[in-house]
């Protein structure tokens, strides 16, 4: 299991769709992700949603950074959609071979 951090780059919106305007329709962000040891970034993911669920459309205006997270997080599990990006990078990070230089003796 990983913990996810988001920033959002930016949000996609159309004019009107399904009887509501400025309905958000794509969000840019980067991801970073931790397994408690390693961590790494992915930068510009991006993730589609689709139309929005029936008396829970928010205006435009009234969007917080948290609401946009809950949503990527809430139809996008990063744990799914994510899983084998971030396990390669976490395990190439680790199967790095220079671990560092110098000599024991200098320190």
């Amino acid at each position: 299991m990983y913990t996810h951090t988001y920033n959002i780059l930016n949000l996609s919106k159309t004019g009107s769709l399904y009887g509501e305007s400025e309905v958000i329709t794509k969000v840019n962000f980067d991801l970073t992700a931790s397994d408690g040891r390693t961590t790494v970034y992915l930068p510009n993911k991006e993730l589609n949603f689709g139309k929005p669920e029936v008396g829970s459309f928010i205006d435009f205006d009234n969007l917080t950074e948290d609401k946009i997270r809950s949503w990527i997080t809430g139809s996008h599990p990063v744990n799914l959609i994510f899983h084998s990006e971030i396990t390669d990078k976490i395990k190439k990070k680790n199967n790095t071979i220079v671990s560092g230089s110098g000599l024991p003796w200098n320190s």
